[in-house]
């Protein structure tokens, strides 16, 4: 039994903060935290005083790759239409009308994309879920997928999957 208590003194000694040292829990406003106990410097961050609750983020894969927009815009006038871009791609989708959470078609109309000068303006698929909307601020968020067909070559097909967009303010 003794070895037992003394094994675990000694494992406790190992693995516990010099004194010297920040702790994210021993209650102590060290120099590396920020602006509170135990948050900050190699803690993980304060909470936000930001006022504004929404961080909004659209991103999507593009033929398998992971993009972030941050250049986009939504529209709603009967039908919700996406507009987001980037350095090498122009992108619309038609998400159709209505305010009902779930699944639904995304509208050829007004959808498409173009990608380093290359135009991509037939819809051969699309979905987009609505996960939330906000009525109150104006805000959508949801996910995702299509499949839009090159002007000039018919092998020739843009991928957008794994959309994915939170908070977007509409207008």
């Amino acid at each position: 039994m003794n070895r037992l208590i003394i094994g675990l003194l000694l494992t406790s000694s190992l693995f516990s903060c010099k004194d010297d040292e920040q702790s994210c829990s021993d209650g102590i406003f060290s120099p590396d935290e920020e602006h509170e106990l135990d948050c900050g410097g190699v803690c993980p961050p304060c909470p936000s005083d930001d006022p504004n609750p929404y961080s909004p983020i659209l991103l999507c894969k593009v033929n398998d790759s992971a993009a972030i927009f941050h250049d986009y815009s939504l529209n709603k006038n009967p039908n919700w239409i996406l507009n987001f871009s980037n350095d090498t791609i122009v992108a619309s989708l038609n998400f159709g009308d209505g305010d009902s959470l779930g699944a639904r078609n995304i509208i050829p109309t007004n959808s498409g994309a173009v990608v380093n000068f290359q135009g991509y303006s037939t819809l051969i698929s699309g979905t987009v879920l609505f996960s939330d909307i906000n009525h109150t601020d104006n805000r959508l968020s949801g996910f995702f997928e299509a499949k839009l067909l090159s002007d000039s070559d018919p092998n020739d097909t843009l991928i957008l999957t794994n959309g994915d967009f939170e908070d977007i303010l509409w207008e």
